[in-house]
């Protein structure tokens, strides 16, 4: 459930004259959306303005056909935006698992304001539908199928926007995999033997390093090369 949405940032000026109503609430999509039907009025002036919320967003707002303050039309146009957001952020995870970073920057690019963005990314992860820790898992094991190093998959986790406490918690899930004997495969697939004419120890080293290994592993894995020949 989204909170905030009464953020007094977000609140227009009051006019003494000005009167809101809720004039209708419609459900739509199985009962996940509601369209809200608002009235403003100013003397003789009037405008009517529809809104679409989460049911969920309708609920913690808890409203009703009637008149609404000032303070509570802004919140619902602020809800409205973060529903947007949400929607389209959906769309956009449809087509390939992002980081929360990452989704809210490519929604900002979309012209949703920034409130707005971090409103649906927050409302899609506390829906299921960004899982970081699960994404970054599926993400390490890609990585390793590619023969990189720790060192590598870490910097790519972090290039993708994944936050710190989410890839540290992947530690223990790291440990099952052999990273030596990656780095050892690595080096087969560069070199094929020893005796190739493009082996030297030290480009080979640089260029495990730069895959992400370590240098205990990088020792281990050229010895054990040279060792085959």
């Amino acid at each position: 459930m989204l909170s905030n949405f009464s953020d007094e940032k977000k609140t227009s000026p009051i006019k003494s004259d000005l009167q809101i109503l809720i004039k209708d609430t419609q459900v739509f999509d199985n009962g996940s959306l509601y369209l809200i039907k608002t009235l403003i009025s100013c003397g003789e002036n009037s405008e009517t303005k529809e809104f679409i919320l989460f049911n969920s967003q309708k609920e913690e707002l808890s409203l009703v056909v009637g008149e609404i303050t000032v303070e509570k039309f802004s919140a619902i146009e602020y809800a409205a935006g973060v529903c947007e957001a949400a929607r389209r952020g959906a769309n956009i995870l449809s087509y390939g698992k992002n980081s929360a970073s990452i989704l809210k920057l490519k929604l900002c690019r979309k012209g949703f304001s920034k409130e707005s963005a971090e409103g649906a990314t927050n409302y899609l992860q506390k829906s299921g539908y960004i899982d970081e820790l699960s994404d970054v898992e599926r993400v390490i094991e890609i990585s390793v199928g590619k023969l990189w190093g720790k060192r590598k998959i870490i910097n790519h986790l972090y290039e993708k926007g994944y936050k710190s406490e989410t890839i540290r918690n992947t530690a223990e899930f790291m440990e099952q995999f052999d990273f030596e004997e990656n780095c050892l495969n690595l080096l087969k697939k560069k070199y094929r033997t020893p005796s190739s004419t493009a082996f030297q120890k030290d480009k080979a080293s640089a260029f495990l390093m730069r895959n992400g290994y370590h240098s205990t592993e990088i020792k281990h894995a050229i010895n054990a090369f040279c060792e085959d020949e």
